[in-house]
């Protein structure tokens, strides 16, 4: 990655700015609380996204699906932006139990589809990794460390069950590395069923 945070304010001027250089530069201005420049690129990478569909043949809906998740996962960044940098009088640990049960709604739509919607599992990750390095109240991290090993386990068994397993070791990795693991080990279970 060779992005900078001033190339955020020519975003305009750019052709066509591409969706992991945008998912990179709103995670960065999410992180950085640059709400001007995470406007910005979420508006040019969904405005990218929309025209692509806009191209995509109406016979091939498959063709469809890939576009939908990229809306989908800059819908999530705006979530997140919503979660951790709008004045809201809620603690930041009340909007990520409301976070969560969201995630929670919406997760039978992965069931089926690991490869479309691995990138949004992961996102959810970073996003979690960026509320703890945000935000240091002790109610924060206690939620987001009952969060992020469920998440971690649900993104292992999904991607087990779609017979990805080097990624469904990879979650298990993250997951040991967690203090929360030692406290509960039923991840071991999920590492087991990856082995076996």
């Amino acid at each position: 990655w060779t992005h900078d945070s001033h190339e955020t304010l020519d975003v305009e001027s750019r052709d066509e700015l591409g969706f992991h250089a945008g998912a990179f530069l709103c995670l960065r201005s999410l992180h950085d609380a640059d709400e001007s420049a995470f406007r910005a690129v979420l508006r040019r990478s969904l405005l990218d996204v929309t025209k692509r569909i806009g191209l995509i043949s109406v016979e091939s809906t498959k063709s469809v699906y890939p576009a939908l998740v990229e809306l989908q996962f800059m819908s999530e960044l705006e979530r997140g932006w919503g979660l951790l940098r709008d004045r809201n009088d809620a603690p930041l640990a009340n909007r990520l139990k409301d976070l969560e049960a969201q995630w929670r709604s919406r997760s039978f739509m992965m069931e089926n589809n690991f490869s479309l919607f691995e990138p949004i599992l992961h996102l959810r990750t970073v996003l979690l990794r960026v509320v703890t390095s945000v935000d240091a109240a002790p109610e924060t991290a206690q939620q987001v460390q009952r969060l992020l090993p469920s998440l971690l386990l649900t993104t292992s068994r999904l991607a087990r069950q779609a017979g990805r397993f080097q990624q469904s070791l990879n979650s298990i990795f993250e997951l040991r590395q967690l203090p929360a693991a030692a406290k509960d080990p039923s991840w071991r279970l999920e590492e087991s069923k990856v082995f076996w």
